[in-house]
């Protein structure tokens, strides 16, 4: 399992919740065109937490359109 949680400048935020490993790029592509262009901060983290550290999502984001 999977989230991306984005924190906007008014204090609200978004969170997307997946299932299976890792999130697919084309879904990486598409929140990062849609709803990363406002957002302050995003955050990906795979479950479980124990093993996995949290990841700044637009970075990730930047470097998904690299490739595409």
């Amino acid at each position: 399992m999977w989230k991306v949680i984005f924190h906007y400048g008014d204090g609200s935020k978004l969170t997307f919740t997946g299932k299976g490993k890792e999130i697919p790029p084309k879904l990486v592509r598409e929140y990062a065109s849609t709803y990363a262009k406002s957002c302050e901060s995003a955050v990906y983290q795979r479950y479980p937490k124990k093993d996995h550290e949290p990841q700044d999502f637009l970075a990730m984001a930047r470097k998904e359109m690299e490739v595409a």
